[in-house]
């Protein structure tokens, strides 16, 4: 029946039961359960197979199974005690395999010589040969690799140990699965390479057979003897069937190799992260940079080994480095200190700082510094170090520096390792500086305060800040001062003030704080207050908002106590009225005698006009009395209380004309030793006479009709506008409307 099955399965109907057949040493002793689960299948295709090929019972097959395993060894008289002893064999090569997993290439060294003849005397009792070796396949190089199980000769692996697939009998083996029998080496044309090699060790002949798993393809297990013609077809069935046992046991070796590579590779990374971990909670649990970088170094040594670690922190406008901290082993010599190193390019850290990238260097490099530095560190005895630059925000801020005493001690892994920890210390280092700007600007910030609180109290003027919010609001001492309010109370509140505001003018305050708030408009008012001792006092407050991005965030201001000015004030008021009563009494400007009808008719006007508040012009010929109409116009107005200012045009120079009317600051020209207030600035709330006004240059007119129309204007030098509330009264003896015609004066000034 299996002859039956077997021309069947050679059809290749059934892959199943040749794999069956093919392992039948394997199988024949399992349960069908046992069998289906072996090779992933369900019991009833097991029992539909075996029914397939004409049996009725699965003991019938098991039978017939062994049967068949039994006739396929029964030409060899010795395979008995050979395949009792192939697990053995197995265990035996699986255990040599892992004595040397890191470098299967020198297995051969690490095979123990008792282990090498116990397993050559096992197969050496079914099989005549006198070299045994393993062809591994490397699927990185695509190349087979030679290692030597047993030889005759003691030595390296001959020239020939690693050899291109297409090169090698074990290539030829792992690429066709079929085992390789070469009965006369020195006939062998196939393999130029490796006849010489086999000829100089005296091999004659020379068999292979494939190492293969159910996984993957290994290589291939090869036999030489020293005769001719040594291997038959049954010696390679045999080989085939310990071939199987030697591959699984290599696999075992490869996979354990692979996992304690991983498991190493695994513990790498974890040190690594473990170390970034740690470098990273140094970082944000301490404020000190000397203390953040003790923690790092004490962390780091133990991932990569140095004598000596130290911080650089680099002065770009100086092209210098300070040693800001040092830590060095206890094989240190001490000599190194922190501070000031130099010059950046005296130093090691030189080309990492320069070029941004990280820099290693050695024992020549620090002899070609011919500095400080670089003897320094001879002296210590260093070998190599590594330099790695500090950089944070497109900002390069020093280098992270570590040496040894062992020449080439940092690789490749080192140096990213240490960029990836010197990322970690730029964040500490960019946070020291930024923590140090900050003390600085506190401390600044305090003593400008006491600064700012000396001041106040010397000029009597006090500060204030508002939060809409009402959460961060700030009342200088000098506010408490002025207002008699008590600061141990706490700031005070909108009713505290509005106790202490006088009670007419508690409307003006408001509407001006209403402006501040809804409208942004800042305001400058001057207003009564009653302290809570009483005492009736003036105060000058200013307030204005503050933007931020366009919107209104918070609000400032300032006040001031000017109650000793306003009586001042008051006084000079009084005495003004007085001494101009004084001068109208005894230069009779008022008194204009006559009785003619043009007179009266001009006085008519004046009365007329005086009370309106209106521009004037008033034309006549030189000495007919221009200015004492322009008075009479102004003390017959509402502004009679305030100043009358009178400035002849044509008495000034075209140069200064400009100054005299709207002032100048210091410097604003040559000769403007100091700031001006020009006549419009003296008028305000009063009377502005021009006497002479047709012989103002017309690129002046196009000013004087601004404020005119905008009642503002800006002094020589200045950007800032001054808003003036005048009255002008204008004078001239020339022809206006022919000046009109003749383009000399602007139509819109005199029409204005």
């Amino acid at each position: 029946r299996l002859a039956q099955a077997q021309e069947v399965l050679n059809d290749s109907r059934s892959k199943l039961l040749r794999s069956i057949l093919d392992n039948a040493e394997d199988n024949y002793f399992l349960s069908s359960r046992a069998l289906a689960k072996r090779y992933d299948v369900d019991k009833a295709t097991i029992v539909r197979s075996i029914q397939a090929l004409g049996y009725e019972r699965y003991a019938d097959f098991a039978a017939d199974l062994r049967a068949h395993f039994v006739s396929r060894i029964t030409p060899y008289t010795l395979m008995k005690s050979a395949a009792r002893e192939k697990r053995s064999i197995a265990d035996h090569v699986e255990h040599s395999l892992e004595m040397d997993l890191h470098n299967l290439q020198a297995l051969r060294s690490s095979l123990q010589v008792e282990q090498v003849i116990q397993l050559a005397k096992r197969l050496h009792r079914v099989v005549l040969f006198d070299h045994m070796r393993l062809l591994l396949y490397d699927p990185e190089r695509h190349t087979m690799r030679l290692h030597v199980l047993e030889t005759p000769q003691a030595g390296d692996l001959p020239p020939c140990s690693e050899l291109p697939v297409d090169e090698s009998p074990g290539g030829w083996v792992w690429h066709t699965q079929q085992p390789l029998v070469i009965p006369r080496v020195e006939e062998e044309t196939r393999f130029p390479k490796v006849t010489p090699c086999m000829l100089e060790l005296g091999v004659k002949s020379f068999c292979a057979v494939p190492l293969t798993t159910a996984q993957r393809r290994l290589g291939a297990l090869g036999l030489g003897s020293l005769q001719e013609a040594a291997y038959s077809d049954a010696d390679l069935e045999f080989l085939q069937q310990v071939a199987r046992q030697v591959a699984v046991a290599v696999d075992n070796a490869l996979n354990s190799q692979s996992v304690q590579g991983y498991q190493q590779q695994l513990t790498h990374e974890r040190d690594r992260l473990r170390l970034l971990l740690e470098v990273n909670n140094a970082v944000v649990s301490r404020l000190d940079l000397r203390d953040v970088f003790a923690a790092t170094t004490a962390s780091l040594r133990r991932v990569i080994p140095h004598v000596l670690a130290s911080l650089y922190l680099y002065d770009p406008e100086n092209e210098v480095v300070r040693r800001h901290a040092l830590v060095e082993s206890s094989s240190g010599k001490g000599l190194l200190k922190e501070g000031l190193v130099g010059p950046v390019d005296s130093t090691p850290a030189g080309p990492a700082i320069r070029t941004g990238k990280p820099a290693l260097f050695d024992e020549g490099d620090l002899k070609r510094l011919q500095s400080d530095v670089g003897r320094l560190l001879l002296a210590e005895g260093v070998k190599s170090g590594c330099c790695v630059p500090l950089k944070s925000h497109n900002r390069l801020l020093g280098s992270l520096n570590i040496a040894s005493l062992n020449p080439g001690a940092f690789s490749q892994d080192d140096v990213d390792l240490l960029s990836q920890v010197a990322n970690q210390i730029a964040i500490a280092v960019e946070n020291a500086l930024a923590y140090q700007q900050i003390t600085e600007l506190k401390d600044k910030l305090t003593r400008e305060e006491a600064y700012l609180t000396q001041a106040q109290r010397l000029t009597g003027v006090g500060s204030w800040a508002w939060d809409p919010s009402e959460t961060h609001n700030y009342y200088s001492r000098e506010v408490f001062n002025i207002f008699g309010l008590d600061p141990a109370k706490g700031n005070p509140t909108l009713a505290d003030f509005l106790r202490i505001y006088h009670p007419e003018d508690r409307k003006l305050i408001e509407e001006a704080e209403k402006k501040l708030v809804s409208e942004g408009q800042g305001y400058d008012v001057k207003y009564r207050i009653i302290r809570p001792d009483g005492e009736l006092r003036f105060v000058r407050e200013v307030g204005t908002p503050v933007p931020e991005n366009g919107v209104v965030t918070g609000f400032v201001g300032a006040c001031m106590d000017v109650t000793e000015q306003e009586r001042m004030t008051q006084e000079l008021r009084r005495e003004k009225l007085y001494l101009e009563d004084e001068i109208r009494t005894e230069y009779n400007f008022e008194e204009i005698i006559g009785e003619s009808a043009a007179l009266k008719r001009i006085l008519k006007q004046v009365e007329t006009v005086a009370p309106t508040d209106s521009t004037a012009l008033i034309q006549g010929e030189t000495g007919t009395g221009k200015e004492l109409i322009a008075r009479a116009i102004h003390n017959l107005s509402k502004r009679r209380e305030r100043t009358f200012v009178k400035m002849n045009c044509a008495a000034i120079p075209t140069g200064l004309l400009e100054s005299e009317l709207f002032g100048h600051e210091r410097g604003a020209f040559t000769g403007a030793i100091a700031q001006k207030v020009g006549r419009f600035e003296l008028a305000h709330q009063g009377t502005l006479f021009l006497d002479e006004v047709g012989d103002i240059p017309l690129e002046l007119q196009s000013k004087l009709l601004r404020v005119l129309q905008e009642q503002e204007f800006e002094r020589l030098g200045s950007n800032r506008t001054i808003r003036v509330d005048v009255r002008l009264v204008a004078a001239t003896n020339r022809d206006l409307p022919q000046m009109v015609a003749d383009k000399q004066f602007r139509s819109d000034l005199y029409y204005r």
